[in-house]
């Protein structure tokens, strides 16, 4: 996957938080015609383009990229870390193109383009440490560096001859000038050591300052990794200076505790927070949740199941006669229920809103926008709240539209108020349906299920029979805070705890942790001051595990080796399973739980973003 598939996609995120459109497009590029017209489209594959990303009178609101010339690409020296491992600087000239209702401004004056310009360069002006982490880039940045708002220039840039250069007058065109700068390392080269130390390579490459005031501070003494490679004198040095036993580990603030150098492998990583361009004005969770791209949808027949073509849908064709029906499968009341034609241009409004224009023929389907599987869940689960079924039809599509969907093995939304409806896994039905256990039963209602003593839930998934070793997931939303204790939020291990993979929301300690396979060289933990909201524990090699909470990541090991296999227990949900027996049980009341493969930070970040609107939907979310 190249460095723009993953950058694009969260810059539209980032426009979505505006809601100036209804479709943001990646990337475009220059389409030209036998006789020299040319226009910027969307590639799809197979030398085939979609020209849909200027149809401006088609969505409410629509944008697209372009790249303005060549990558260019630097070694740059200066931020070499040692001889042999330089840096590359990697530059993006883009281009922005938007076009946007007036609509969507009632108070429109004659500065309104210059501040939708204003509003867009903030939002994109981002720097992200997950999407740093994702691209294991030492530095990115996003800068807008110009914007045109005459919409004769800017079409005049996207366009070259014959092709429809009109846009109505009721839309806004506005272009960005964006770079998106990015330094990476450049692999290392080991032609170029001259020396067969490498030690002595990198500090005859350092200076004094740069050993102490740089290299000194990144050691982290609470680890054995650390411990282990004091020299005997700096052993001493360390015991005279603090005392004999443990010597206690600050954070840079100089005032926080962060881990005796007795409990190796136990450390805190500080909570991070997200900043608008200005650096100092932080970016509230609150402005991620509401304004997500809202997915293509599939337009079905009345069976729900079978989807119409796109060319079934063409001015000059009759769709086969078959009974309307709408989102949860009600028949709609249209004319006479379908008997007679429907007029000529009549306008039925789907679920986003997007009128459907259908033309002067007799018999034609007006269909609907259900997904199979969360019809089959609620149809399961016996849900028929309006409310509860739209808000899992948007949970669905959504994961299937951010390719999330086949991540998982299980998903446990929590939702139908009884046993029987948060029984139920919404990737299928018939597969890894929860059995609730306890004397008396955990408890049900419209936030979830809720743990008292020993009570759980069995969820029949055994990882060493569905699950790949190296690329597992666990998650868990908490709607309950409550002090620091050892239990376990859900989890399963064999006897001797080699075979262990465990969610822990808040430790004692006060940290949030995760052990795939095993609870020494397979834990990894971040400090949290609370066990509320969306917890995440993920590996995706056998050297990449990465704890996160909402939208930040905690911790990750990048170097430690997984030890221990996939247990042989099925995972227990509010407990552990103990080979068998259930212990450390939860009092966190659950309104959200999965089980799958391994996600990136990115993915986990968008899936807290779909699972967090999921949650306002149903008036429930922390």
């Amino acid at each position: 996957m190249s460095l723009l598939e993953n950058i694009i996609p969260f810059l539209n995120l980032r426009l979505a938080t505006l809601n100036y459109f209804e479709r943001s497009f990646e990337l475009c590029e220059l389409v030209a015609s036998d006789n020299g017209d040319s226009m910027f489209a969307q590639y799809c594959s197979q030398g085939e383009y979609k020209k849909e990303n200027w149809n401006v009178d088609s969505f409410n609101g629509v944008s697209y990229w372009r790249k303005q010339s060549d990558t260019v690409i630097e070694t740059d020296e200066a931020s070499a870390m040692t001889s042999c491992e330089m840096a590359l600087n990697i530059n993006y000239p883009m281009k922005l193109v938007c076009g946007i209702p007036r609509s969507k401004f009632p108070n429109e004056n004659l500065y309104t383009k210059e501040q939708i310009a204003e509003n867009i360069t903030k939002a994109i002006s981002t720097q992200t440490a997950a999407l740093k982490s994702t691209l294991q880039a030492k530095r990115i940045q996003i800068l807008v560096t110009g914007y045109s708002t005459d919409s004769s220039i800017i079409l005049q840039d996207e366009f070259n001859g014959t092709f429809n250069t009109t846009v109505p007058v009721e839309f806004i065109l506005i272009a960005l000038d964006v770079d998106v700068q990015i330094v990476i390392k450049k692999d290392c080269l080991q032609a170029h050591c001259t020396s067969d130390n490498e030690c002595e390579n990198l500090l005859n490459y350092l200076t004094k300052d740069q050993k102490n005031v740089c290299i000194l501070k990144s050691y982290d003494f609470a680890t054995a990794e650390v411990l282990d490679n004091l020299t005997p004198q700096q052993e001493a040095d360390l015991q005279a200076e603090f005392g004999s036993g443990t010597v206690a580990i600050k954070k840079s603030d100089c005032a926080t505790l962060v881990q005796n150098v007795n409990a190796p492998g136990e450390y805190c990583i500080p909570k991070h927070v997200i900043y608008y361009s200005d650096g100092s004005t932080p970016v509230t969770e609150q402005e991620f949740d509401q304004n997500l791209t809202i997915p293509k949808h599939t337009i079905y027949k009345a069976d729900g199941i079978t989807p119409y073509g796109q060319d079934e849908f063409d001015q000059n064709r009759i769709i086969p006669p078959v009974t309307p029906i709408n989102t949860l499968g009600t028949i709609l009341a249209i004319g006479d229920g379908g008997d007679s034609p429907l007029i000529a241009d009549s306008i039925i409004t789907d679920i986003i809103g997007t009128p459907i224009s259908v033309p002067a023929e007799t018999n034609y389907t007006v269909a609907t926008f259900i997904d199979a599987d969360a019809q089959a869940f609620w149809t399961a689960a016996g849900i028929a709240d309006t409310n509860i079924r739209l808000s899992l039809n948007r949970l669905v599509m959504d994961l299937k539209y951010h390719n999330l969907w086949t991540k998982f093995h299980a998903l446990y939304p929590m939702v139908g108020g009884n046993a029987s409806a948060h029984s139920y896994n919404l990737k299928n039905t018939a597969q890894f349906q929860i059995i609730w256990s306890g004397s008396p039963l955990p408890t049900h209602d419209a936030n979830g299920v809720s743990f008292a003593g020993a009570q759980y839930g069995r969820t029949q998934l055994v990882p060493s029979a569905t699950m790949t070793l190296n690329s597992t997931t666990l998650f868990y939303y908490s709607r309950t805070n409550v002090a620091a204790a050892t239990v376990v939020e859900m989890g399963s291990r064999n006897a001797a705890g080699t075979e262990q993979m465990q969610l822990l929301a808040r430790l004692t300690g006060n940290f949030l942790t995760s052990d795939m396979y095993n609870g020494v060289n397979g834990r990894l933990q971040g400090a949290v001051t609370d066990s509320l909201g969306f917890i995440l524990g993920t590996r995706l090699a056998v050297n990449d595990h990465r704890i996160i909470k909402n939208i930040t990541q905690l911790a990750s090991s990048a170097t430690s080796t997984s030890l221990g296999a996939l247990p042989a227990f099925e995972l227990y949900l509010g407990a552990r399973n103990n080979a068998g027996t259930a212990d450390l049980f939860s009092t966190k009341q659950c309104a959200f739980a999965g089980i799958g493969t391994g996600l990136s930070t990115v993915e986990a970040v968008l899936l807290y973003f779909i699972i967090q609107t999921f949650q306002y939907r149903n008036n429930r979310q922390v």
